[in-house]
């Protein structure tokens, strides 16, 4: 049988990681073979082995989402790209996917132009049995503001896809909120629901009337964040609480110890922890940003929030995010521009008077969803 292969660019966040991997670790416990290029500083630590990782030459991002480098923190050269475009060839042609599934490309990762239509033209032009090709999105992408960009999407997934594979709910945030033009996309859209990649082992207690937990995931956005609540901590008003704050894998050493030094004796400073769920599910607000994998924590643990949504390089897909959990009871919004240690402040405390029950807006069924669509175009008897 032929692999399934997935290609993904990691820049930034860990979100996109934890997606992709999620719906590969789906599909070979299935018994599909996967495959999967990985092109970030970091890479997916999969659990099957039986998934095939290969890992092309790396590039992150900059100082903001505006600027990409090599991960000697260099302007990624001529050379790199032409690097990464021939291995990505080499590896279509040794595999001969009978499935190839891109993550956000064409509506995001555009840079890559270059090594994706390679790898796109190949499969159409080279390959005896031309594959399946997906275009695999989370639920809202970051709007494209330029005609002449949008129109470039379109006839990319006109050209070279055979379906748009959104992981959202159309009920709750339909893809046509981020991009207004699908009406001229000739290829199906479907919505196959949302995609919990976090853990499921944790139990659902009474939560702490004193407990704040923040977190901003597993990349380098959430620093304003963290120092925020540390500062709010440090007040009088800040001390009739429990803070417990989660510091991001790709915060530097240096930075979490000067926090930990910093913060007072009620407020517990340390990396990321396996049982976030569960600390989540007992506290009584969560600080953070808005993320995909964010905000199906939030809801499958029924926890409220405060969140900070991130705006910097004129991002909007987690304020579109925000502004949708919020109509549900969910969710304080503050702006990133707005946060302070007093901000801060009022809206947790808001969060923590509010008497209304979050509503759950969607079921994070989306691992399933997405294997019955692998199975309508490529079964596994075929």
């Amino acid at each position: 049988m032929k692999p399934v292969l997935f290609h993904l660019q990691h820049l930034f966040g860990s979100g996109h990681i934890q997606r992709i991997r999620g719906l590969a670790e789906t599909l070979a416990k299935s018994g599909y073979p996967v495959a999967l290029m990985s092109g970030g500083r970091e890479h997916p630590a999969l659990s099957d082995p039986s998934i095939r990782l290969f890992k092309l030459p790396g590039i992150t991002a900059g100082a903001g989402l505006g600027e990409i480098v090599d991960l000697d923190g260099n302007p990624v050269s001529d050379s790199l790209w032409e690097q990464r475009s021939s291995l990505v060839r080499k590896i279509l042609l040794e595999l001969e996917p009978a499935v190839i599934i891109t993550e956000g490309f064409p509506f995001a990762r555009r840079r890559f132009s270059g090594e994706m239509l390679e790898m796109l033209d190949a499969a159409r032009t080279t390959l005896l049995e031309p594959p399946i090709v997906l275009c695999s999105v989370r639920d809202i992408i970051q709007p494209i503001e330029r005609t002449d960009r949008q129109t470039q999407v379109i006839r990319m997934l006109n050209k070279y896809y055979d379906e748009v594979v959104v992981h959202g709910e159309r009920s709750f945030v339909s893809l046509e909120t981020s991009f207004g033009r699908l009406s001229e996309i000739e290829i199906p859209i479907s919505h196959t629901g949302y995609l919990d990649a976090g853990s499921m082992d944790f139990q659902t207690t009474v939560k702490n009337p004193q407990l704040v937990v923040v977190s901003a995931g597993g990349g380098i956005a959430g620093q304003a964040i963290y120092e925020a609540a540390i500062e709010a901590a440090s007040t009088t008003r800040g001390t009739v609480w429990k803070w417990h704050i989660l510091i991001g894998g790709a915060v530097d050493e240096d930075a979490l110890l000067r926090w930990q030094k910093n913060s007072p004796d009620h407020v517990t400073v340390e990396r990321n922890r396996d049982d976030f769920r569960q600390l989540l599910a007992s506290c009584a607000v969560s600080v953070s940003q808005i993320g995909y994998n964010t905000m199906i924590d939030l809801v499958q643990t029924g926890t409220r929030g405060v969140v900070i949504p991130y705006e910097a390089d004129e991002e909007k897909e987690q304020t579109m995010r925000a502004n949708a959990l919020m109509q549900f009871d969910h969710v304080k919004v503050l702006r990133e521009s707005d946060l302070s240690a007093e901000t801060l402040m009022n809206a947790i405390t808001q969060g923590i008077s509010e008497n209304k029950a979050p509503v759950s807006p969607f079921r994070a069924d989306g691992a399933e969803r997405f294997l019955s669509k692998i199975d309508s175009i490529y079964p596994m008897s075929a």
